[in-house]
């Protein structure tokens, strides 16, 4: 029998002894914002200390390269979620979803405009400029500042014991691979290299789930918006829980080398980094690794992984094969 769901009353009292005053007011304002449900469950009273703890930057929500910096009460569920609060998967997608919306929207403008001034051109040359200009708008995100390192990694790194490959112009070379993204994200023709799968990747190699780039279309075909979007509609509730693992490892491991670099050069890119990750940047990764999930779990079936969190210690990545 389910615990029955506390009263107004019964959760201030709640968060009072967590060490926070929650006014009636405030707690309305949080239903407002969505960052409460209107309607109380027997979950709420952890999710409220939770919630607390994310505006305050106290006790598991204290600053840290994977958290954002800027705690806004609308973006708080989604944090509560990968934090591994009680946040049912179902807002995580409405959320999700909204901005692969909001990308897809951005990039048809960007491509509409290009058309305007070049009425002759082919469609994947419209794709390619709208992919170039939101790639100039994105790199200085948190997100992307989190990715570079670790991308770069990949090719500073020595392997075998041989020389590690550093490109002339690391910066370039990571500007190339998102470009390359997103032309994958508007679903045109195929990315003629390896860079966007590396890119997109590097989250997960630094957490040790792909020792290198696999198969680089079997990666690249969950990238479309399309795709993402659909993946996110059909996920279960359990499949969302591994998505949750997943992308909990792969940024906070990632992060941490963007803060905490031992190579040289990728010291060198890290420094001019912003520590922290914002809400936009997690959502995109959420799409992501949902549209992937059959590919990292087939993986995982070979190469078992318990990944580390401090709410899971003991929980195991299930190694199941998806439907």
């Amino acid at each position: 029998m389910a615990d029955p769901a506390p009263d107004d009353e019964q959760l201030l009292k709640h968060a009072e002894l967590a060490g926070f005053n929650v006014t009636p007011r405030r707690l309305a304002g949080f239903r407002r914002a969505q960052a409460m449900p209107s309607t109380p469950t027997s979950q709420c009273p952890e999710r409220l200390v939770g919630l607390c703890h994310f505006l305050a930057r106290t006790g598991e929500f204290r600053r840290r390269p994977d958290l954002p910096e800027r705690r806004r009460l609308a973006d708080a569920p989604v944090w509560l979620w990968y934090q591994g609060y009680p946040v049912p998967y179902l807002e995580v997608r409405d959320r999700a979803q909204h901005y692969l919306e909001h990308v897809d929207r951005g990039l048809r403008e960007l491509r509409e405009a290009e058309r305007r001034l070049h009425p002759d051109h082919e469609p994947y040359e419209y794709a390619t400029a709208a992919a170039e200009a939101y790639a100039d708008a994105v790199m200085p995100t948190p997100m992307m500042r989190g990715i570079i390192p670790a991308f770069i990694d990949n090719y500073v790194r020595q392997a075998d014991g041989e020389e590690p490959h550093v490109p002339a112009s690391r910066h370039e070379l990571a500007r190339q691979a998102a470009v390359d993204l997103f032309v994958r994200f508007q679903g045109v023709g195929h990315v003629p290299n390896e860079k966007a799968a590396e890119f997109v990747l590097a989250p997960l190699v630094i957490a040790k789930v792909q020792a290198e780039v696999p198969d680089v279309e079997a990666v690249l075909a969950a990238m479309s918006l399309s795709g993402m979007n659909k993946a996110l509609w059909h996920r279960s509730e359990h499949e969302w829980w591994m998505v949750r693992h997943l992308v909990h490892a792969g940024l906070g491991i990632t992060h941490q080398l963007a803060t905490q670099p031992g190579d040289r050069g990728v010291h060198q890119l890290a420094r001019l980094s912003t520590p922290g990750i914002d809400t936009q940047g997690l959502l995109l990764m959420i799409s992501w690794v949902a549209s992937a999930l059959p590919y990292i779990v087939g993986y995982l079936n070979d190469n078992p992984l318990e990944i580390p969190d401090e709410r899971f210690r003991s929980s195991p990545l299930p190694r199941n094969k998806l439907r």
